[in-house]
């Protein structure tokens, strides 16, 4: 995922995981009825790396409280159980 392109939001279509993601994080920078919890904030950046990983095209990022944690696809097992 393009670090340039999550900041600066260049050449970035609204169906884009990383237009999504970046809008999402800019929301809940700037408002407080939005702010995102750690667990919110990790699940959509791996939702948003696997459909661009993947190339597929998104309409949002759902994050689902108390829903089992997002995995980074094609990711070992005991790779994932490290990184949480």
């Amino acid at each position: 995922m393009s670090s340039f392109r999550l900041q600066s939001g260049l050449e970035l279509t609204e169906d884009n995981p990383v237009y999504i993601l970046r809008n999402k994080l800019i929301a809940a920078e700037k408002e407080a009825s939005t702010k995102l919890t750690n667990s919110a904030r990790y699940s959509f950046v791996v939702m948003a790396w696997n459909a661009y990983a993947s190339g597929t095209y998104v309409k949002r990022l759902i994050f689902i409280p108390g829903a089992p944690q997002v995995e980074i696809d094609n990711l070992p097992k005991r790779l994932m159980k490290d990184l949480l």
